[in-house]
């Protein structure tokens, strides 16, 4: 198998994310929210967005999905909505930038 890659902007990583959560939300929301204990050497990584949790760290897709983005210069975050059919169960509506309201 062969691969090409090409330079990602910001916006076409925002854009693929998007589209996964289109193809298959229920995936894509387990996925993300699944972490790890991590150290501090990924919390002293330039990129990687580790997540402090008790006296520990947490390290997930998001943050990985996040150093990719922070080489672009932005930050994503996961927007979620309460369905009114479920009002108690979260559900991943998007990926937005951070400085994005709503």
């Amino acid at each position: 198998m062969s691969v090409t890659l090409k330079a990602l902007s910001a916006d076409e990583l925002l854009s693929y994310l998007n589209s996964l959560i289109d193809a298959d939300r229920a995936a894509v929301q387990a996925l993300i929210e699944q972490r790890v204990p991590c150290g501090a050497a990924l919390e002293a990584h330039p990129y990687a967005v580790p997540t402090a949790h008790g006296a520990g760290l947490l390290f997930g897709v998001l943050g990985l999905v996040n150093g990719l983005a922070g080489m672009l210069g932005r930050r994503l975050r996961a927007v979620y909505s309460l369905p009114a059919s479920e009002p108690m169960e979260m559900v991943l509506d998007r990926f937005q930038y951070e400085t994005e309201e709503g």
